[in-house]
Parts: C-alpha cells; sequence; structure tokens
C-alpha cells in the first residue's frame, strides 16, 4: 500500500468518526425552540381561533368619524372565549329621549336593544357606522342579545372616560360578570342630532 492510499484511508476514517460524533450530539442536545416553540405557536392559533361574539369592533380598524377623525384604541379587542350570556327579561319603553352625555348613549342603546326596538338602539349609532352595525345585529344577533347590552345590566359599567380630547371621544368600559376581559364603547357628540352617540361597541 502505497503512503497516499495510506492518508486516503486515514481521512476516510476520520471523516466518519466526526460525523458519528456529530449525529450522537444533536440526539442528546435539545434543539432551541424545538417543540414547545412549536406547541405555543400552535396554542396560540388555536387561541385566536376560539373567539366567539364577532363584531364589527374587532376587525382591528378604527371607526371614521365625522372631520377625518378615527378612533385609537389602546390595542386590539380582547380575546373573548364562549360565554354562557343570560337571558335578559324585555322591559317597556318610554319616549326616545336624546343622549345628553356620553354615558346616555350606552345606556339607551342598551335599553331600546332589550325593549325590542332595534331600530330605536341603532339611532344612538354613529350614522358613519350605523349600516355596519345594523348588518351586524341582523347577521349575529338576530335570535339573541347582544353581548355587550347583558353585560350592561349584569355586569359593571364605568363612567365617560375623555380619552381623545383633540376628537371629543369618550370611552366607557362594561365590565362583564364572570369574566376580566371588559367590553369598551367608545361615544361622540353629534352636532347634526345634538346628543352624543356611539362610534363603536
Amino acid at each position: 500500500m502505497t503512503q497516499k492510499n495510506i492518508i486516503i484511508a486515514v481521512l476516510i476514517l476520520v471523516f466518519i468518526g466526526v460525523t458519528v460524533l456529530v449525529l450522537n450530539y444533536q440526539r442528546t442536545v435539545p434543539v432551541v425552540g424545538g417543540d414547545k416553540s412549536e406547541e405555543a405557536t400552535t396554542s396560540l392559533k388555536e387561541d385566536n381561533a376560539t373567539t366567539t361574539d364577532t363584531e364589527v369592533s374587532d376587525s382591528g380598524e378604527a371607526a371614521n368619524v365625522s372631520g377625518g377623525s378615527t378612533i385609537n384604541k389602546k390595542g386590539p379587542s380582547p380575546l373573548r372565549v364562549s360565554i354562557e350570556y343570560p337571558e335578559l327579561e324585555p322591559i317597556e319603553l318610554g319616549p326616545r329621549l336624546k343622549a345628553a352625555f356620553p354615558g346616555d348613549a350606552l345606556r339607551y342603546f342598551a335599553e331600546a336593544m332589550r325593549g325590542g326596538d332595534r331600530e330605536r338602539a341603532l339611532s344612538y349609532i354613529h350614522p358613519n357606522v350605523r349600516e355596519q352595525y345594523k348588518k351586524a345585529l341582523e347577521a349575529q344577533y338576530a335570535d339573541r342579545q347582544h353581548p355587550v347590552v347583558i353585560a350592561y345590566y349584569t355586569g359593571t359599567v364605568g363612567d365617560a372616560e375623555l380619552t381623545q380630547p383633540q376628537n371629543g371621544i369618550y370611552e366607557i368600559t362594561v365590565q362583564p360578570k364572570d369574566t376580566e376581559l371588559p367590553f369598551r364603547a367608545y361615544a361622540i357628540y353629534e352636532s347634526e342630532a345634538g346628543e352624543f352617540v356611539l362610534l363603536e361597541l
């Protein structure tokens, strides 16, 4: 055997040894961001897929207001899991009242919805988004009550806060019972109507 052949044989043996070591190392050392990372990603996708009660406000788009201003949310609407909402007893409605304060717009909307007068309820929605909410009510809440209305009567309603002074937009937090995820309603004064109306639920 020539010296050249000996060198080639030694190199082949070294290559085989290095390959075996690398394969054994990969088997014993966990890959960073491996299965757990994949499980977390899958879990996140599944969590995102469990949302219910999709509303117009959940699209992530800010509602346009007269003058071109928009609602700038503090963050995306919280994900909601399936919750069994109780049925509300219907109420009798009196004459329609003007919403003199931001909280009145939400209150009168909730009363009209509970009283079964959806047209009156929609009159407390800003004209720019009224048609969208009308379609949403017809498509998603034709045979059940809107969850914000249920939360309004069974949960806790916060005071209206002027969160966007430059646009005159007020935020009202509605905390449902048995969950830590609040609803947020936004109201603004509509000069043509002469009252406060809801921009978003």
